[in-house]
């Protein structure tokens, strides 16, 4: 158990998002990611940049954190009686950043558990999409949370969008959801006509989620989002977590 999994946060909570909102969660941010969404410059001026319409929420706290090594990070879930509440069915979400810069580690993580305790727990990675996900890692997780970003976003399309990735995802059937981020009309018209239509991703697996760091831009973002919803047959998310916390994280 050689190797170090960079973390920024763990907690016990709900998941806020997506095809298994409200579920019991075990949360592990992994520090880093490939992308600023808010633009290149955000995370040193908390500013928005390249026609970013919106700023990621929580590039204060992937930006920060420490190593562990396995045998650590097991040692940990233990002293909060984490195993056990994974045993009885709460799931374990890697989130970050972008989880998948360390799918080694977290693979590793993984085949430990069921090492040592005798079983496998639900896996959820969330990930924008960007990075091919091992076959090994595809066998193991039982959803994927998938994230595309849009020219929303602020990022080059060359750096966001990875069309192999996003139809291997498409290829695991109902282990994979897409989830965009809408704060505009025109969101719809890109994601119809640059990601479904393209990649061939199932309206059924589509999840269109308001743009928010706050519970006042969520209340503002919110109807366009759900008629943007109702209109093209597809899901709305909820972000719960700001719902109920506002900007807290770690809860």
């Amino acid at each position: 158990m050689k190797e170090k999994i960079k973390i920024s946060e763990m907690f016990h909570s709900i998941q806020g998002e997506g095809a298994t909102q409200g579920t019991s969660s075990i949360f592990v941010r992994l520090t880093a990611c490939n992308l600023q969404c808010g633009g290149i410059g955000t995370i040193k001026d908390k500013q928005l940049h390249n026609g970013a319409t919106w700023r990621c929420d929580t590039i204060e706290v992937w930006t920060k954190g420490k190593s562990f090594t396995i045998e650590k990070l097991l040692s940990e879930f233990d002293k909060k009686e984490w195993i056990h509440k994974l045993k009885l069915g709460t799931h374990l979400v890697f989130t970050g950043g972008e989880p998948l810069l360390q799918q080694i580690q977290i693979m590793e993580f993984v085949k430990q558990i069921k090492f040592l305790y005798g079983f496998k727990p639900f896996i959820e990675v969330e990930t924008n999409g960007t990075i091919m996900p091992s076959k090994s890692l595809i066998n193991n997780v039982e959803l994927f949370n998938c994230s595309p970003k849009l020219s929303n976003s602020g990022e080059k399309i060359n750096r966001r969008m990875k069309p192999d990735v996003i139809k291997s995802l498409v290829a695991t059937g109902n282990k994979a959801i897409f989830k965009f981020v809408i704060s505009r009309q025109e969101d719809w018209e890109e994601i119809k006509t640059e990601w479904i239509d393209v990649m061939n991703i199932p309206r059924r697996l589509i999840y269109l989620m308001p743009s928010a760091d706050s519970e006042k831009q969520l209340k503002q973002n919110q109807k366009t989002t759900i008629d943007i919803t109702l209109e093209n047959n597809v899901n709305y998310s909820n972000r719960l977590q700001i719902q109920l916390w506002n900007k807290t994280t770690g809860v």
